[in-house]
């Protein structure tokens, strides 16, 4: 059973299905009627802390409707107002250095609610494919999607994280090769010709 609040502070009721949900307006129509946003979790406490963060945005006057919000623009947000905070500048300018060349010129276009997990996939492959990027590379601007989509899941801007089951490239460990032993015999040799050539034959 719904449990009423206040006005303006929206319903919150459990689904048949054990999940919660729950609703407020968050504006009007243009025939005067209320336009209403839901909310869902999987508890009463995560669905309020969707509304809170909603109605604390109505109130400063930033709130954007999540159906006209796109990639690029939560990107933007998430980076500056949740991100920025807690990382170090360097990280930073790296984050905001792959989003601007990497991410946005291949999914920034998309409204959030537009993007499925096969766009991303396809925007991995072509990381690796066309940008023949380093799979270290690609791995981090996976990062930054899959972490940006958890945010906009958190808020209450999408429902569930499309990010997920994605393949991605495979970093492959350098293979090691140790001098051999006629190798090492040269190497001192020559050790020995140089100034402070014991130095490298300790090394060895």
């Amino acid at each position: 059973m719904a449990k009423k609040k206040g006005q303006n502070e929206g319903t919150i009721s459990k689904r048949d299905d054990g999940t919660w949900w729950g609703r407020i307006t968050v504006g009007r129509n243009d025939n005067g009627t209320q336009k209403r946003k839901a909310f869902y979790g999987k508890t009463r406490q995560k669905v309020q802390k969707k509304i809170t963060a909603a109605l604390n945005d109505l109130d400063k006057g930033t709130y954007v409707e999540p159906s006209k919000i796109t990639f690029s623009d939560w990107l933007d947000t998430w980076l500056e107002i949740y991100k920025k905070s807690e990382i170090k500048p360097m990280t930073y300018i790296n984050y905001r250095a792959k989003i601007k060349n990497h991410i946005k010129p291949l999914i920034g276009k998309y409204r959030l609610n537009d993007l499925r997990v096969d766009i991303i996939q396809d925007t991995i492959n072509k990381l690796s494919s066309v940008k023949k990027l380093s799979p270290e590379t690609v791995r981090g601007i996976y990062n930054i999607i899959h972490d940006s989509l958890n945010k906009a899941v958190k808020n209450g801007l999408i429902i569930k994280n499309v990010a997920i089951d994605i393949t991605l490239p495979k970093i492959m460990k350098k293979e090691i090769r140790v001098f051999t032993v006629a190798e090492q015999e040269r190497f001192i040799e020559e050790a020995k010709k140089v100034y402070a050539g014991e130095m490298f034959i300790f090394d060895l």
